[in-house]
């Protein structure tokens, strides 16, 4: 798998009910926005990036890659997905929350050899499954969109429905780490700093 066969589609479209209904992704961390670091660490292992977003695209739009506002913004993740999609031409889409700012520098090698036997890859760290990381071939993405279309909302059914098995990253657990509360905040920024 070549990375320029690959597009990453990063989703930003959360709540951020937990911190206060604001755009989670955009908020600060070591005085970048929280998905700047989602995506240094995503750009060198795929050819594009598209951030798919749930509201303003003009605070994305600065961050330097293509930008896709969720044509049914409230629908979850899935209404990202398939609103990016549109956009892709790539034979392989990696999804990941923009609110995981240090993924794997080895993600995609890493799931690659299971994605291109199965047409998709989801990671695991112990008994979690990562839902909302996936490489997936592009048959397998618009499966995905299409049982989105005839109503389905989340992707753990849909892995689950096609008893889809998960990669063991349980070695690489701290990459998972997502940010949700403002302890979550703190503890990015140590990390950022650290790093």
């Amino acid at each position: 798998m070549r990375i320029d066969d690959v597009t990453a589609i990063v989703l930003c479209g959360g709540a951020g009910s937990r911190l206060g209904a604001v755009d989670k992704t955009l908020t600060p961390v070591a005085g970048r926005p929280l998905v700047s670091h989602t995506l240094s660490g995503l750009a060198p292992q795929v050819g594009r990036i598209v951030l798919s977003c749930g509201r303003d695209a003009a605070p994305y739009a600065e961050l330097g890659h293509d930008v896709v506002v969720d044509a049914q913004p409230g629908q979850g993740p899935l209404g990202g997905v398939t609103s990016a999609l549109g956009t892709v031409e790539t034979d392989w889409i990696l999804l990941h929350p923009g609110d995981t700012p240090f993924p794997d520098p080895r993600l995609v090698a890493r799931l690659g050899p299971t994605a291109e036997v199965r047409g998709i890859a989801v990671p695991r760290s112990g008994e979690q499954r990562q839902h909302l990381v996936l490489l997936l071939s592009r048959p397998m993405a618009d499966e995905l969109a299409a049982w989105y279309r005839a109503g389905g909302r989340a992707i753990r059914r849909w892995l689950d429905e096609r008893a889809v098995e998960s990669v063991d990253m349980s070695d690489a657990s701290e990459t998972f780490f997502n940010v949700n509360t403002r302890a979550d905040l703190a503890l990015a920024e140590e990390r950022a700093a650290s790093a």
